[in-house]
C-alpha cells in the first residue's frame, strides 16, 4: 500500500532526486532554499513558450490592425511581456548559472584540434 505524501515531503525526496542526479547543479545549502532555487527555475522555463506565443501573436495583430484603441491595447501587451522576459532569463539562471557568451573564433578552436 502506498503511503500518500505531503507537499514538503514530496518536494524534499523531488529535491533529493535532482541533487543525486546532477549534484553540481544544485550546491550544497539549506535544501528549502536550493528547493526554491530549482522550482522557480523549473517555472521560468515553463513560462518560456507562453510568453513567446503571446509576443508573437500580439506583434502579428499589431502589424495587421489598424484600429488604433486595437493598436494601444496590443503595444501595452506586447510592453508587457517585454518586461517578464529579462524577469524569467534571472529565474533560470538561479539553477544554471548565469548566461556565458564566449567568442568562437575558428583561429582559436582550430590550433587546439592539432
Amino acid at each position: 500500500m502506498m503511503q500518500k505524501l505531503d507537499g514538503q515531503e514530496r518536494d524534499r525526496m523531488w529535491l533529493t532526486q535532482v541533487q543525486e542526479a546532477s549534484p553540481s547543479l544544485v550546491e550544497p545549502c539549506d535544501s528549502q532554499f536550493a528547493l526554491r532555487r530549482v522550482k522557480m527555475s523549473g517555472l521560468a522555463q515553463e513560462m518560456g513558450t507562453p510568453l513567446n506565443v503571446i509576443l508573437w501573436r500580439a506583434e502579428s495583430l499589431l502589424e495587421r490592425t489598424e484600429d488604433e484603441a486595437a493598436q494601444a491595447a496590443l503595444q501595452s501587451i506586447i510592453r508587457q511581456v517585454e518586461q517578464l522576459i529579462p524577469l524569467r532569463q534571472q529565474l533560470c539562471s538561479l539553477y544554471h548559472g548565469p548566461e556565458v557568451n564566449l567568442p568562437v573564433s575558428a583561429k582559436l578552436v582550430y590550433p587546439m584540434m592539432e
